[in-house]
């Protein structure tokens, strides 16, 4: 029970008792009795009326909680023609319109805040206390190929989740992922409701990495093409002069000659990937160009699987058609019995059940001028990485249950009928 109607009954028993009274005392008299309930009557009022502006900045307060309770901010107070309950009203009338305004303009930053970290060109992870996903915008889903169904993934399960849990924080990292990719991290925490999370920003850093690595080496090879194609020249033209004219030994003279050349034909190879220019693009039928690259091995074991629909995408073909020939070739150099050219409709898969690339090399294995092979010089796999970063394709090389894969992403590059 409410004080307002505790106070009311207590009150209202005294009455009661004092009507008693005065009934026994004056019920003689028809005057004073009349007198006395009248004036009963006048006191009951007033007090009503006394108990009344006495609760009602009480009963503001109340309905003023509930509304706060209800997280009703739109609804206002009335006054009442009291004094001192329309200040209380003033006052919660004030509050009120300001908590409208503050939760307004929170809203108004929360939304914009959501917009700008889903348009953002750097991938956002937030973690919980428990370092597992609690957000995370498309950027970073496409980057670590993660999406909405990854929420509440532990760190430790994302591609490069134990690097990312020991990064030392406001320290950036750049991480080699699936043997082609570079990604940069940074890791910090934030503050709230009083408690550190800890959030990671992943970029892409490809295409910079690759620019600066091709900037050094391309300066290097241009140097030795320059040198050595210059020197090699002038020597052959002496070497063939004396030739002509030493008929003892020329045996030995053709070998030097043959040396020669094959060094000029060596430093070529490393000239070709510093002169691979971004070649035009058209329309590209990938099933049609698939099947000539298999038909081109016949007798090779090697097994094909189209997709019903056709694929076109916009590429250079005759660049695209080296990197597939370097990577059939490299299968066979395998020692392997099968390789098998699957093409879906985002990527092309090349597998072989060869000799497989160990683990430790794999990310290395798309480092400029890296070879497995005693006689190889990295040029064919140096060249694959170029021309399909040029394309803006997603590629990579995993050994697994005794097949090798090499896969070519090429969604971005459809063409839409």
């Amino acid at each position: 029970m409410k004080i307002k109607w505790k106070i009311g009954v207590m009150f209202g028993i005294l009455f009661c008792i004092l009507a008693i009274l005065l009934w026994k005392i004056v019920r003689g008299n028809p005057i004073l009795l009349v007198s006395a309930e009248l004036g009963l009557l006048t006191l009951l009022i007033a007090f009503y009326v006394a108990l009344h502006r006495i609760f009602k900045p009480l009963d503001l307060i109340s309905t003023g909680l509930s509304a706060l309770n209800d997280q009703d901010f739109t609804s206002q107070l009335r006054t009442t023609g009291t004094k001192e309950a329309d200040k209380l009203v003033e006052v919660y009338n004030k509050m009120i319109l300001n908590i409208r305004e503050e939760r307004r303009f929170q809203e108004e930053q929360n939304l914009f805040l959501k917009n700008l970290i889903e348009a953002l060109p750097v991938g956002l992870i937030v973690l919980d206390f428990e370092d597992k996903i609690q957000k995370l915008n498309p950027r970073a889903g496409e980057i670590l190929s993660l999406n909405e169904e990854d929420i509440g993934t532990s760190l430790l399960e994302l591609p490069l989740g134990k690097e990312l849990s020991s990064q030392v924080e406001k320290m950036p990292q750049t991480y080699l992922l699936g043997g082609a990719r570079y990604i940069r991290t940074y890791v910090d925490r934030f503050k709230r409701r009083g408690f550190y999370q800890k959030f990671i920003i992943v970029e892409e850093a490809s295409q910079e990495i690759i620019r600066m690595e091709r900037a050094s080496y391309g300066k290097v090879i241009r140097m030795m093409a320059h040198e050595v194609k210059n020197s090699v020249g002038a020597v052959n033209s002496i070497l063939e002069t004396l030739k002509k004219g030493n008929e003892q030994h020329p045996e030995y003279l053709q070998i030097v000659i043959d040396r020669n050349k094959r060094l000029n034909s060596f430093i070529d190879n490393f000239a070709k990937v510093v002169r691979l220019e971004k070649a035009a693009k058209e329309p590209v039928l990938l099933n049609e160009m698939v099947q000539h690259i298999f038909h081109l091995y016949p007798n090779h074991g090697i097994h094909l699987t189209l997709p019903l629909e056709e694929i076109w995408i916009q590429a250079n073909r005759e660049q695209l058609e080296q990197v597939l020939i370097n990577v059939v070739l490299n299968a066979k150099e395998a020692k392997s019995t099968e390789i098998h050219l699957e093409l879906t409709p985002s990527t092309l898969l090349i597998k072989d059940n060869g000799e497989g690339v160990p683990k430790e090399l794999e990310t290395s294995l798309f480092t400029p001028f890296f070879t497995t092979k005693p006689t190889g010089q990295g040029v064919g796999l140096t060249m694959v990485r170029e021309i399909l970063h040029h394309h803006g394709f997603d590629f990579g090389l995993e050994t697994k249950d005794g097949w090798t894969t090499f896969w070519i992403q090429y969604s971005s590059q459809i063409l839409k009928a």
